[in-house]
């Protein structure tokens, strides 16, 4: 499957398809995603409302269990850190910020985003 039609198995173990969520695009026998597939899901979900509730429920709940501020926080600094070594230069580039393995200050940062007016999650 072309990796830009993947979705992040970063939360492992993956989800299971059918429980939280179904898989789109699917690869056809050549290996290039199939668009098409989506359009069977719909009506799928058309015909059959309780198992779309179902996976829409079971998504939600998983979502509001473990996709909270601070898991998302430590995901983008893992992100980012790896992002980083990608460059040869980039140290010297960071260290005008401050100290950016402070983990206490990452909490701080955490703490705030998450008592934000706007974070209603």
């Amino acid at each position: 499957m072309n990796s830009s039609y993947q979705l992040s198995t970063e939360f492992s173990p993956p989800l299971p398809t059918g429980v939280h969520h179904e898989e789109v695009f699917k690869p056809l026998s050549d290996g290039s995603p199939n668009p098409d597939d989506v359009l069977d899901l719909v009506d799928r979900f058309r015909e059959d409302d309780a198992y779309a509730r179902r996976i829409a429920e079971n998504g939600l709940s998983f979502a509001r269990q473990y996709l909270n501020v601070e898991v998302g926080m430590v995901y983008l600094r893992e992100l980012l850190v790896a992002y980083k070594e990608l460059f040869a230069d980039m140290d010297d580039y960071m260290a005008k910020f401050g100290d950016t393995g402070n983990s206490t200050l990452f909490f701080q940062h955490a703490q705030n985003w998450q008592q934000a007016p706007w974070a209603t999650l």
